[in-house]
């Protein structure tokens, strides 16, 4: 089964989205064909993945405010958001290669980051000319390592681990929808 190149596919995702956010079309009318959706097979007993298949889908952020929904309006659902041939994922061994970004320390020694599919522009040093578009939920991984590793920002880096595939919460807020308890985290270069 062939993959769908990646602009073809933001082609395709481009016409519901915007039907979405514009009002025309709900959640749970916008489905993409499974058959798109396809695997690596695993090498060393860890799942190939790329931030092409994590991102395949269109994700509407929850409200921000804490008001119960309208009379008669369907409750936000991550869950629901969430093609089925990606929850099939969770818990699975998965090897996945991208940037550090926003790593947490204790000790001196990274425990927490996430993993994107693109490095930041801006280091927090130099003037940035531009605000670049922040990923979207679906584009990043929250990576947690029980043993700290050092800072690699900047570099690619390969994770292997377990994929949870669940909305994370913290104070309320929604920081993840993919969450990788990592075994190792190695240089990708």
């Amino acid at each position: 089964m062939a993959a769908i190149p990646l602009p073809l596919l933001r082609f395709l995702l481009a016409g519901p989205i915007l039907a979405l956010l514009a009002g025309c079309a709900s959640i749970s009318e916008i489905t993409i064909e499974p058959s798109h959706l396809t695997t690596a097979p695993a090498v060393d007993g860890y799942v190939a993945l790329d931030f092409d298949l994590l991102s395949s889908f269109p994700f509407v952020m929850p409200p921000s405010d804490s008001a119960p929904p309208p009379p008669g309006a369907r409750p936000y659902s991550v869950a629901d958001q969430i093609p089925a041939e990606i929850k099939k994922l969770d818990g699975q061994k998965v090897r996945l290669t991208g940037y550090m970004q926003s790593p947490r320390l204790e000790l001196g020694r990274v425990v927490e980051f996430k993993l994107s599919r693109k490095v930041s522009p801006y280091s927090g040093f130099e003037p940035m000319p531009y605000l670049p578009d922040p990923p979207r939920m679906n584009e990043q991984v929250l990576v947690q390592l029980s043993a700290g590793i050092k800072s690699v920002e900047g570099t690619p880096i390969t994770c292997l681990g377990t994929l949870h595939v669940r909305g994370m919460y913290q104070s309320g807020y929604l920081v993840s929808i993919y969450q990788l308890a990592a075994d190792q985290v190695l240089d990708a270069k």
